[in-house]
């Protein structure tokens, strides 16, 4: 097995589950390329799903937008695919959270990379504030106390952990 120079990168973008304009038009490039999928090991997107966007839904679910579900609990498209581990972990941070997931794979030119799209429509409004305070105190980054950030950690053959954090109101 041959290791490459860059074993994860995590995309974190509204497009994550299908192109919409520019952002998705550099991603179909960038990861459908030969010299990217050379030197990364696992590319994962993240971003948000809109349940309540039908067209978005349609789209999403197109044979066009290559779109493959391992994992979901959206409303009419439940589905698990995933391995005992993953599914545990995504279904923890669902009853945690309040949110849903759709986890699976998108095909970009002759290759397929991971995504994770989180519906966060009726996340818990307790866990907003106590989550951004918790992730910027262990961390010491003072940059997640400012602004919306996406926090994903992977651990090879272990979980997926999501976290979102979303800015305090001013």
């Amino acid at each position: 097995m041959t290791t490459k120079p860059i074993p994860l990168i995590v995309h974190a973008t509204h497009e994550a589950g299908l192109k919409l304009g520019g952002i998705g038009a550099v991603l179909d490039g960038l990861l459908s390329s030969q010299a990217y999928n050379a030197a990364v090991g696992r590319s994962i997107l993240v971003g948000p799903v809109n349940t309540w966007n039908p067209l978005e839904m349609e789209r999403l679910f197109a044979p066009d937008n290559r779109m493959r579900t391992i994992y979901s609990l959206l409303p009419g498209r439940e589905q698990n695919q995933a391995p005992v581990a993953v599914a545990r972990a995504l279904q923890e941070i669902e009853a945690r959270m309040n949110v849903r997931f759709l986890y699976g794979a998108r095909g970009f030119g002759r290759y397929e990379h991971e995504i994770i799209l989180v519906d966060a429509g009726a996340i818990a409004g307790n866990v907003i504030p106590a989550s951004r305070n918790r992730r910027g105190s262990q961390s010491g980054n003072p940059a997640l106390n400012s602004g919306g950030i996406v926090t994903v950690v992977s651990k090879p053959s272990s979980s997926t952990e999501l976290a979102l954090v979303a800015p305090s109101p001013r």
